[in-house]
């Protein structure tokens, strides 16, 4: 079966584009120091979403199923705030976290409140 190349293209940017280094290396740091909240499942339980905010922070949002075509225990960078799930309750479903490059720490991981 022959593929034409418009058609493999669509394909393979439908899987994702490859991670930026920089942004690959921010999101290691905060999976690698992020405390779960106490009620939460593992980190790998969780579709994991970041982007920078205007503050310069970088936030996380971790939604305990597939969301957006992402797979649980993948991770995406995405453009901006308004790309982040927004869901307005979701317990311990929902792990919101906070990540300041100036300092390299997490500086919150919470459950997004009560359903």
């Amino acid at each position: 079966m022959k593929i034409e190349p418009f058609f493999a293209a669509a394909l393979l940017s439908a899987c994702g584009a490859a991670e930026n280094p920089r942004q690959a290396a921010t999101m290691d740091v905060i999976e690698r120091q992020v405390r779960m909240p106490k009620e939460a499942l593992a980190l790998t339980r969780y579709s994991r979403f970041y982007t920078a905010a205007s503050s310069g922070e970088v936030i996380g949002t971790y939604v305990a199923s597939a969301h957006n075509d992402l797979p649980v225990g993948q991770r995406r960078w995405v453009t901006d705030i308004y790309h982040l799930p927004a869901i307005d309750d979701g317990e311990c479903f929902i792990v919101n976290v906070v990540f300041d490059p100036k300092t390299n720490r997490v500086t919150q991981a919470f459950c997004n409140g009560v359903a």
